[in-house]
């Protein structure tokens, strides 16, 4: 499929900001610190793949199809030092039922990752309490493995007794 950049003005092409994506009369606001172009192309090819982060979006790329699909540019921004502030106000204001969290700060121009803090500190104290579960399955299997040679040695033994 063929990705359409007539979703974006010629003018803001280039540019980076506050964008607004609309399928079906629902919104999401994101922001980049690229160009319209390149993150609307990331948008539309992770859509045309199934493979979106934002599971509700994906869902009705497929249901609405690519010509649902809205673009619009909100603010053009040339500090970028100011985009996460500028982007969680338009998240505030419109409110968008594709956003996940209302309060996003972008670490990296690469983090595209849109998730509450609370759902990462959950999801490392899961990370720890399965390390430390395979740990204590790791010391458990070799205390087994060394009673079943121990068993085995003793097997051993009592055939060549008798």
């Amino acid at each position: 499929m063929e990705l359409d950049f007539k979703l974006i003005p010629e003018k803001s092409k280039n540019k980076t900001g506050i964008y607004q994506l609309e399928i079906n009369n629902k919104k999401y606001i994101g922001s980049t610190m690229a160009s319209f172009k390149i993150r609307i192309k990331h948008h539309l090819s992770d859509l045309q793949m199934g493979k979106h982060h934002n599971n509700e979006m994906q869902t009705d790329f497929l249901k609405y199809g690519k010509n649902s699909l809205k673009f619009k540019v909100l603010k053009i921004i040339t500090d970028k030092k100011t985009l996460s502030d500028e982007e969680t106000k338009y998240i505030q204001l419109l409110n968008p039922e594709y956003n996940i969290t209302k309060n996003y700060k972008k670490q990296n121009p690469r983090d595209f990752i849109t998730c509450p803090l609370s759902n990462i500190v959950d999801t490392k104290k899961l990370i720890e309490t399965l390390r430390l579960e395979n740990e204590y399955l790791q010391k458990e299997l070799k205390v087994l493995r060394k009673h079943n040679l121990n068993n085995i040695h003793m097997m051993e033994q009592m055939i060549h007794l008798r």
